[in-house]
């Protein structure tokens, strides 16, 4: 099996191709397009094209939306026509074509927001998130699928754990750990307020850097039943209900 990987933002000789050896990656089975040095339009043609040429059986394109060529943003017509036309290709060719794109938000809505919008999550067959740790720990992933369209495919989640010296180990016994999308603000803002109260600018701010929004932090707090206590500086102190 053949892997092709082809990026527009990370540097291939300094982070890419070291980190794919760093996890015993094997060269033999591996290609790599710098965006700088080779251009990729994301299409049915373009795919076709690299399986003829390099044997490719994954492709892997990240962020797919910078190979995105003579679609307006707000096309998602074109969107899902462009997808469907990848789909076809990779069909035809036997190939696995693994579409990357970053997001701000732990959140399954995530998918619906950039480039595509909800015609994407419509077309692909499936969609795959890796979030944070919902208990702030910056070792931790949490691998899922938020669409499985694919039969007899299980959906289970999968923590992926950072050493000290850079080593990743892999868990797929996580149901315990793992939180339903909607549940996830619910587990952060618990977390925050286990050990005491604290000041609603400190719990926004953290919220904030974790991805999550004003409204998810609120309704998060409405379903704990956090008690809120005023403070004269019109911020307030928020505590879990004993």
């Amino acid at each position: 099996m053949r892997f092709y990987y082809v990026t527009a933002e990370n540097d291939m000789g300094d982070t890419i191709v070291p980190q794919f050896i760093r996890y015993n990656g094997n060269m033999d089975y591996a290609c790599f397009q710098d965006e700088k040095k080779g251009h990729f339009a994301l299409s049915g043609e373009e795919i076709e094209e690299c399986v003829r040429v390099t044997g490719a059986r994954i492709i892997f394109i990240d962020p797919w939306q910078q190979f995105v060529e003579g679609i307006s943003p707000g096309d998602n017509t074109a969107i899902r026509k462009l997808i469907c036309d990848v789909q076809s290709a990779a069909q035809k060719t036997n190939t696995a074509v693994i579409i990357a794109g970053n997001f701000s938000k732990s959140t399954q809505s995530e998918i619906y927001k950039g480039l595509g919008g909800s015609e994407l999550n419509n077309t692909l067959r499936c969609v795959l998130t890796i979030r944070p740790d919902p208990e702030g720990d910056p070792s931790v992933r949490v691998l899922h699928f938020t669409k499985m369209s694919l039969p007899d495919r299980e959906n289970t989640p999968i923590i992926i754990r950072r050493n000290d010296d850079g080593d990743l180990s892999f868990e797929t016994d996580a149901q315990d750990f793992f939180q339903l999308e909607d549940e996830v603000p619910s587990v952060f803002l618990e977390n925050a307020l286990k050990n005491g109260p604290m000041d609603s600018k400190t719990i926004m701010s953290l919220a904030t850097a974790r991805g999550f929004g004003t409204g998810q932090i609120y309704r998060a707090r409405q379903k704990l039943g956090v008690n809120i206590e005023k403070q004269s500086d019109k911020s307030s102190q928020w505590s879990l209900p004993t």
